[in-house]
C-alpha cells in the first residue's frame, strides 16, 4: 500500500509515565503491538516522560520498513541529530549524493526488462521460477538431511526487560 504524502509522515506519540514506575512493562507492550499495514506507516515512535527532564524514545520499526543492516545507521542518525539538537545547532545533514530513485533507475537498466529472454532480469526469473516451482504433491519430504529445530524471532525476544536510565545519548564514536 502506498500512503498519501500527507499521510506518511511519521507521528511522535507522547506517553507521560510515572518517575517512580518502571516503564518497561508499557514498553515491553508498545513492542508488542502489532502494525496494520493497510493503514499504516511501518514505524511508530513513542516518547515515554518518565520525568520533568527524563524521557524515552522508543522506535518500532516493522521488518517490511527496515532490516537489521538499517539499524546501525538509524542509530547513528538519531544519535547525531540528539547530540545536535541538545546542543543548540542543526546536525548539519550533507545531502546524499544520491537517492533513492536513482537507484532505482540504475537498477532497472542493469536488470533489463523482463519480457527479453536475454535480460538479467528475466534470467534471474526463470532462474527463481525454476528453483522454487512446487514438487510433485505426492513427494514425502526429503529425509537426506537431518532437521533441527529452527531458530524463531518475535517481538518477546525484543522487549526490554529492565529499565535503566542513563544519561544523554552517548555517541558511539567521536565523529558521530
Amino acid at each position: 500500500m502506498v500512503l498519501p504524502t500527507e499521510r506518511a509522515e511519521p507521528r511522535l506519540e507522547t506517553v507521560d509515565a510515572a518517575a517512580d514506575a518502571d516503564p518497561g512493562p508499557a514498553l515491553a507492550a508498545e513492542v508488542r503491538r502489532p502494525f496494520d499495514l493497510t493503514g499504516d506507516l511501518p514505524l511508530r515512535a513513542t516518547l515515554f516522560r518518565t520525568g520533568p527532564e527524563e524521557h524515552v524514545l522508543l522506535l518500532v520499526v516493522h521488518h517490511i520498513a527496515a532490516d537489521g543492516w538499517s539499524m546501525g545507521p538509524l542509530a547513528h542518525d538519531l544519535t547525531t541529530a540528539y547530540t545536535a539538537r541538545l546542543a543548540g545547532r542543526n546536525p548539519g545533514w550533507a545531502p546524499l549524493p544520491v537517492q533513492y530513485a536513482d537507484y532505482t533507475l540504475w537498477q532497472q537498466t542493469l536488470l533489463g526488462d523482463e519480457g527479453d529472454d536475454t535480460s538479467i532480469a528475466a534470467q534471474q526469473l526463470a532462474h527463481w521460477r525454476k528453483v522454487l516451482a512446487p514438487t510433485s504433491p505426492s513427494a514425502p519430504p526429503s529425509q537426506d538431511a537431518p532437521t533441527t529445530p529452527s531458530t524463531t524471532s518475535s517481538a518477546s525476544s525484543s522487549t526490554p526487560s529492565s529499565y535503566a536510565p542513563t544519561s544523554p545519548v552517548t555517541p558511539a564514536s567521536p565523529n558521530c
